[in-house]
């Protein structure tokens, strides 16, 4: 336990990379997907972006370093079609899934309550991912609960 920590809220928790992911690449917020190569690369240098991302998608790489959040957004939604930014068998590669571990929501013991809320109409986090997220944190003690709403605001 952290002094003074009392506890965490997640909205619309992922839980794996894989899983969300998977939905991401069917709409055109599919530029998600070079934010996570870029955090793959960082935390593995030896990551290699042609393996796993689309020449096209490649090309787009540097507006992530000056266009922010939104701008790269919107520029691999209109600049790539739909499933056409990672290569097939992206969630096959190693490196990939070295990350995709470390990132495993419920994978390792929390330090204090969290309360998961999740959408149930939510196209990027899909109700199933949060729920084996919410299952794998209840595997490691008994200090979560989930909060599910029919309604989703968060993707539209």
């Amino acid at each position: 336990m952290i002094p003074n920590y009392l506890g965490a809220i997640a909205v619309g928790i992922g839980g794996d990379l894989t899983t969300v992911f998977q939905a991401v690449n069917k709409t055109t917020n599919h530029g998600y997907f070079a934010f996570l190569a870029y955090g793959v690369k960082a935390v593995f240098p030896e990551f290699n972006y042609a393996d796993w991302l689309t020449p096209e998608a490649i090309k787009l790489m540097p507006i992530l370093n000056t266009g922010g959040w939104y701008v790269s957004l919107a520029t691999y939604g209109t600049k790539l079609a739909i499933g056409h930014i990672v290569k097939p068998g992206w969630e096959n590669n190693s490196t990939y899934r070295k990350f995709r571990e470390l990132s495993l929501i419920g994978s390792r013991p929390g330090f204090a309550p969290v309360l998961l809320l999740t959408g149930l109409a939510d196209l990027a986090v899909p109700p199933e991912a949060a729920k084996a997220a919410y299952e794998r944190m209840r595997k490691q003690g008994p200090q979560w609960s989930i909060g599910r709403t029919p309604v989703s605001t968060m993707t539209r």
